[in-house]
């Protein structure tokens, strides 16, 4: 209803207010919450959602709780004007029993009150035109709530988290001048499964030896593909990786010799990573090659590591 028709968003969230007033289910409450925190400071009167919203701090659970200190935090970095009666809420959760409500208070208090002091809020002088837009409840453009309690990250923590193990393992990073940022930190990518790993993960009669007695299938661990790049310090040197493609098939996958190439984009190369699996038992392979034309001048084979 809110999407269809924009002008009952205030009167729907007063609705949603009152529903999670006595709502025993943990997932309505916190996605409510959430959409508060999202809708509520874009209204005309956003103070008026914080008692729905402390409410919940104080009579709720722990996922209900950690959820509206989250609110709470976006309405403050929304909403300039509202940032100290905020504070003096979240400061309360502090000492919350929950250690994930405690971490999330300690972090929206910190981050507000640098805001706050870095650009205090300046009431609308009393002789302004109330026909003028009020620009002095709006977050400034450098306004440091804002932008970590309201904008997104880039990737997701896991993809982050796999970033920066792949940033530490490349040779003299860690000693370089320039800091770390999201501009520096190699671009992760997730590998594909293939067919065959798909295909082996049926319900057939077949694969029934494959299922753990759990019923639960294991979690499959993600693999970077610019990983095996940054391991050679030949090639780690070369810069960041920009993109990693799929492997790409180069023979038919019923072939004695299955072959795939990787293909890592770079600054100034193209890294081109062959994979050559031999299929027949009784056979081995040793000293494979690949060779690499260039074509129309456009590129150029400077090296090969195998």
């Amino acid at each position: 209803l809110m999407r269809a028709v924009p002008e009952t968003t205030e009167s729907s969230l007063l609705h949603l207010c009152e529903f999670i007033e006595d709502c025993e289910f943990t997932a309505l409450s916190t996605q409510i919450l959430y959409l508060l925190g999202d809708l509520g400071p874009g209204t005309s009167a956003p103070a008026r959602y914080i008692r729905f919203v402390y409410n919940r701090v104080i009579l709720e659970h722990a996922a209900v709780r950690a959820a509206a200190v989250s609110t709470l935090a976006k309405f403050a970095a929304s909403v300039p004007s509202l940032r100290g009666s905020i504070m003096t809420l979240l400061k309360r959760s502090l000492v919350d029993e929950d250690d994930e409500t405690r971490d999330r208070a300690a972090i929206a208090v910190n981050v507000l009150s640098l805001a706050m002091e870095k650009n205090p809020f300046v009431p609308r002088a009393d002789d302004a035109n109330p026909e003028d837009p009020d620009v002095s409840d709006v977050p400034c453009a450098d306004d440091t709530a804002a932008y970590l309690l309201l904008d997104s990250l880039p990737m997701s923590f896991d993809k982050l988290e796999r970033s920066v193990k792949a940033y530490i393992s490349t040779p003299g990073t860690m000693d370089a001048a320039s800091p770390v940022s999201f501009s520096t930190l190699p671009i992760v990518e997730d590998v594909i499964e293939d067919s065959s790993e798909v295909a082996g993960n049926d319900f057939s009669s077949n694969n029934l030896d494959l299922i753990p007695s759990s019923g639960v299938a294991p979690k499959k661990k993600k693999i970077d593909p610019a990983a095996a790049v940054y391991a050679i310090p030949e090639l780690a040197s070369l810069g960041r990786v920009f993109r990693s493609s799929v492997p790409v098939p180069l023979t038919e996958n019923e072939t004695e010799y299955v072959v795939t190439c990787v293909k890592h984009i770079l600054p100034d190369h193209v890294v081109l990573q062959f994979s050559v699996q031999n299929t027949i038992d009784d056979q081995r392979l040793d000293d494979v090659t690949v060779a690499v034309e260039g074509g129309d001048g456009l590129f150029e084979a400077t090296g090969e590591i195998s």
